[in-house]
Parts: structure tokens; C-alpha cells; sequence
């Protein structure tokens, strides 16, 4: 048989996406150690996901991880401290990368590396 099994591919990336799913949610519960459904299907948990995606760049895998590792550090050392800050700080960070940076930051590092034979 000639070309890519389609259904097998998608039912592989189907299972191992529920994979790390499944382990991310069992270390977060050993960390917590009290597990409510309050604090996982919250809604703001959905939305800190998209956004600290879209902030790195989906087009990559290095976007999302970047994303995370800038938006929660903002968020450890404003958002902690003084939270109405924090959410005018991380909307104004939003609006601006909507605006100037669409691709998310990982479009930065890409205009650096490109080069114009």
C-alpha cells in the first residue's frame, strides 16, 4: 500500500497529545496535593494557555515555551505583588503584540536570522 496511513497518524498524535495531558495533569496534582475542580477547569486556566501561546508564536515549537517562561515570570514578579497592576500591565503587553508583533516573539528572532542574498 502506497502513501501515509492518515488514520493511524492522526490516532497516534491523538494519543500521545492525551499523554502528556494525562502526566501534566497527575504532576500538577502531586504538586497541589488538594485537587478541586474549581482551580483546573477555571476558566482563566483556558485563557492564560491561548494567550501565553500566542504571545510566543504558535508557528514553532519554541514559541509557546518562550511565551511561558516571559509571560509567568511577569506574572511572579508584578502580578504576586500588585495584581491590578498586573492585569493592566499583561493587557497593554497583549494589545501591543496583537498590534506589532502578530506572529508572536519568535517572529524577532526570525527577522534576525534571515538573510537577503
Amino acid at each position: 500500500m502506497a502513501g501515509v496511513n492518515v488514520v493511524r497518524g492522526r490516532v497516534v498524535a491523538w494519543l500521545l497529545s492525551a499523554l502528556v495531558a494525562g502526566l501534566i495533569g497527575g504532576i500538577f496534582a502531586w504538586y497541589v496535593s488538594v485537587f478541586y475542580p474549581e482551580t483546573v477547569f477555571d476558566l482563566s486556566v483556558s485563557i492564560f494557555a491561548v494567550v501565553f501561546a500566542l504571545f510566543g508564536g504558535t508557528a514553532t515549537l519554541v514559541g509557546p515555551i518562550l511565551g511561558v517562561l516571559i509571560l509567568y515570570g511577569i506574572y511572579n514578579v508584578i502580578g504576586i505583588s500588585t495584581p491590578a497592576y498586573f492585569q493592566l500591565i499583561y493587557g497593554s503587553l497583549i494589545v501591543l503584540l496583537i498590534l506589532f508583533l502578530p506572529n508572536g516573539i519568535v517572529s524577532l528572532i526570525d527577522r534576525g536570522t534571515r538573510r537577503v542574498p
